[in-house]
């Protein structure tokens, strides 16, 4: 339970958390093509809700141009390695904030679907080049697009975040947001735990 702990503890310590974020951004940036990866998971029961929560706060702090929304949701117990899901989560943040004007909205939402839970992150900026909703998830894909190549992009990034979840069991995908921006999606397996069931219940008896 204390190396659970341990990723949510270094990120509410000020003096450290630049760097450990810079960290776990430098990890997508440094993975020879020639290298075989076989990751160990620590995998560990949490609510993927507060997690976001704690990295919306996060980034808002790193990112004090850009405004960061969620959507109200209940919690969502997912069995996963908390450490590879915050390096998602500041994959998809960072692009965002990469990606969009000074002071847009990014926001983020989760939805039960079937028995997955769904992240969806939006954002206000230029948008997925036509046909390309794909292809921007493979290795060293980059968007074709002068305006959007950020310095220190190496099209690394959501390549490893597939990675990542496809070895937790779940999927990504992404698409053109409606008028303008990026909509970047990720599932994971909702565990079946005992807090989750009965907060769904209780969800239940009010909507009845």
């Amino acid at each position: 339970a204390g190396n659970d702990k341990y990723p949510v503890r270094l990120l509410s310590n000020v003096d450290l958390h630049i760097n450990f974020m810079t960290k776990l951004i430098e990890e997508y940036l440094s993975t020879s093509l020639d290298e075989k990866r076989s990751p160990q998971y620590n995998l560990t029961v949490f609510d993927l809700n507060e997690l976001i929560e704690i990295m919306i706060n996060e980034m808002k702090t790193l990112h004090t141009g850009n405004r960061f929304c969620k959507l109200a949701a209940m919690p969502v117990w997912v069995k996963a390695d908390k450490y590879k899901i915050i390096q998602v989560l500041i994959n998809y943040f960072t692009n965002a904030v990469n990606f969009s004007p000074p002071s847009s909205q990014i926001t983020v939402e989760t939805a039960i679907k079937n028995n997955s839970v769904e992240v969806a992150v939006r954002d206000q900026g230029v948008g997925i080049p036509c046909g390309q909703e794909d292809k921007i998830f493979q290795r060293f894909d980059k968007c074709d697009q002068k305006a959007v190549r950020q310095k220190n992009s190496k099209g690394l990034g959501l390549y490893l975040v597939k990675s990542i979840i496809q070895e937790h069991g779940g999927s990504v995908r992404a698409q053109r947001g409606e008028g303008c921006g990026s909509v970047f999606y990720f599932s994971l397996p909702l565990h079946k735990d005992n807090r989750y069931e009965q907060t769904a219940m209780a969800a239940s008896k009010l909507t009845n």
